[in-house]
């Protein structure tokens, strides 16, 4: 991500969340949503999400279950990106 014209900051689960994604490919789905909403996560546990993308499915974990520890692994530079800025706001 060069420019933030090339990106897009979205609220999801009603502005609780807000990610930050790429305009062209792939972008959070409800897939995401439904695999956090899954996820029996705890505050005092540690979540760890493989090709996180922008980390929609962890930061949801993470908003859900204050507290909980995420790790988001990623080799797109682009995603990567996104889930710095992402971090920053939500201080995961």
């Amino acid at each position: 991500m060069t420019t933030d014209s090339e990106t897009s900051e979205d609220a999801i689960l009603g502005g609780r969340l807000r990610v930050r994604q790429p305009l062209r490919g792939h972008r959070v789905g409800h897939d995401a949503i439904l695999l956090a909403a899954a996820t029996c996560a705890r505050a005092t546990e540690r979540t760890v999400e493989l090709g996180a993308g922008v980390g929609a499915a962890a930061f949801a974990i993470a908003a859900r279950a204050p507290g909980t520890k995420v790790m988001l692994v990623e080799i797109g530079e682009t995603q990567r990106a996104a889930q710095q800025a992402g971090r920053a706001c939500h201080r995961v």
